[in-house]
């Protein structure tokens, strides 16, 4: 197909959107005006004077049943103008997927646009109570019909007034459950690009859930929106601004946000986070027991690492530290432990439990070294007494507080210390130390805390029904400050290359 990928200009929010161009009249009208993109809504219903005719894809938004205007005249219409503008279809139900991309599909040579595919796949917030279209089959037919198309997947929300501010959020629930369901779809690294559409009032509250998202999902990014009457500020612009490069962001909002958001976008740029930067590639994952199911994965992106449900993992940190008098090893970071998404409903607390352990490297081998770490001759159950016997701290899933911030620090006198916080006060942008005045300390200071002599490493293990997220993951060391020695460099990576090629061994 011409032209299937939209390319992202290197700011998104200067793409403009003509919305809901549901009739004759209106699609005549935006074609000839100024809009980089038509988006208009799917519906099986009746063309206008043919009340008693055959169900088709129409051009309508529910309850609309009929329109003047079917989806293919719709579609031949942009065709014969070749105005270059792309086209966002959003179906409202799983009924008229199959036919509308059938139609498409007999048009295939001659689409001449950038081509979106839209539909909520999943309950979002809050309370959201419009059904889904199913996400298996809309991700399967799009795929059957075109794979190079945007495949624009969120979710059904709800809001009014009244509702309280601190629900004004896409959970860690909502974002882990469209993961499963992308990384779960034997997509076999041959993703297509995704867009996820969030509503803006609750996309700007919800950074550190959609930082993770698209940082987990390849080729992803997202597309703001909003209803005519949400509340949408300047200052949820400039946050989505501040925290997203300008080439992630779409803006399909209303006409009398654009020139609010022109303002934000001369003055407000992105800020790269500056923090100790994890990524997948940097830890080692594996699981206790049969497995790994895909709901079991654990997903590592952004400062997060977000872990499954049911089975035990561990994830532990393939660089192997060391702390001396000269060298300081400081680590923090914030928990949440969150239902699973089909649990949503429930009002019974969940039984998970999250483990930070610090590993003596000796433990996992008799073939280890200070250089190296060489699991090849290690029985697994051995490997898994040996992380589960180092544990540091242990928190665990309660009814009445689920979020927890905890501190590693070894400058002078070496302590670990945990809170239990409000998940609310947790979420703010405050400093760590200023944050965790008005949580409860669960952890005394411990002026003795024994850390293995060298190497080790650090990690996590999570086991049950629900799930945990660890993110504004920090971890700082001497060494991180001290790379000009070659000797250092070269014990570092040769430690690393070892532990790469032993994990994928052992695996």
């Amino acid at each position: 197909m011409a032209n299937s990928k939209f390319t992202l200009p290197s700011d998104a929010s200067e793409v403009t959107w003509a919305h809901a161009v549901n009739s004759r009249e209106e699609l005549e009208k935006e074609l000839a005006g100024p809009a980089d993109f038509l988006e208009a809504d799917v519906s099986m219903g009746l063309l206008t004077g043919n009340e008693f005719g055959t169900l088709v894809p129409i051009m309508a938004h529910p309850p609309d049943t009929s329109s003047d205007i079917s989806l293919e005249m719709w579609i031949d219409t942009v065709i014969h103008h070749n105005t270059g503008k792309g086209v966002k279809l959003d179906f409202k139900s799983l009924d008229a997927v199959e036919p509308s991309l059938g139609i498409l599909e007999s048009r295939n040579e001659k689409l001449n646009f950038s081509l979106w595919l839209n539909a909520d796949i999943l309950y979002g917030p809050i309370h959201a109570s419009i059904t889904p279209v199913k996400d298996d089959l809309f991700l399967l037919l799009c795929r059957q019909y075109f794979p190079k198309a945007v495949h624009s997947v969120g979710w059904t929300t709800n809001w009014y007034p009244t509702l309280p501010l601190d629900e004004w959020h896409y959970e860690w629930m909502h974002v882990r459950k469209m993961a499963d369901v992308i990384r779960c779809f034997s997509y076999e690294k041959n993703y297509p690009p995704f867009t996820f559409p969030v509503r803006g009032i609750f996309a700007s509250r919800s950074i550190r859930q959609l930082q993770w998202l698209i940082g987990v999902i390849p080729d992803s990014f997202l597309t703001v929106w909003s209803a005519e009457n949400d509340p949408l500020e300047v200052s949820d612009l400039t946050i989505i601004r501040k925290f997203f490069p300008p080439d992630k962001v779409f803006y399909d909002i209303p006409q009398r946000l654009q020139n609010i958001l022109s303002d934000v976008r001369n003055t407000v740029s992105y800020v790269p986070s500056s923090a100790f930067d994890i990524s997948a590639d940097q830890w080692m994952t594996f699981t206790h027991g049969q497995g790994p199911q895909c709901t079991s994965y654990s997903y590592i992106s952004n400062n997060t690492i977000v872990f499954g449900k049911s089975l035990s993992t561990a994830v532990l940190l393939k660089k192997m530290l060391h702390v001396d008098d000269d060298n300081r090893l400081k680590v923090e970071g914030r928990i949440k432990f969150f239902k699973d998404y089909e649990r949503r409903t429930s009002s019974y607390p969940g039984n998970h439990e999250l483990k930070i352990v610090v590993i003596d490297v000796s433990l996992l081998s008799k073939n280890s070294t200070a250089e190296s770490l060489d699991l090849t001759e290690s029985d697994a159950d051995v490997l898994w007494s040996a992380v589960n016997a180092s544990e540091l701290y242990s928190f665990r899933q309660t009814f009445n507080n689920n979020c927890h911030m905890f501190q590693l620090d070894t400058d002078h006198s070496r302590a670990f210390q945990a809170w239990n916080i409000s998940c609310h006060e947790m979420n703010t942008d405050k400093p760590f130390d200023e944050i965790v005045k008005s949580g409860v300390q669960v952890v005394p200071y411990r002026k003795r805390l024994v850390l293995p002599a060298a190497p080790f490493m650090i990690g996590f293990v999570s086991t049950g029904e629900d799930h945990v997220v660890i993110h504004d993951f920090k971890l700082s060391d001497g060494k991180d400050m001290q790379l000009a020695s070659k000797s250092c460099i070269a014990e570092i990576s040769l430690g690393l290359l070892s532990l790469i090629f032993a994990f994928f061994v052992f695996l």
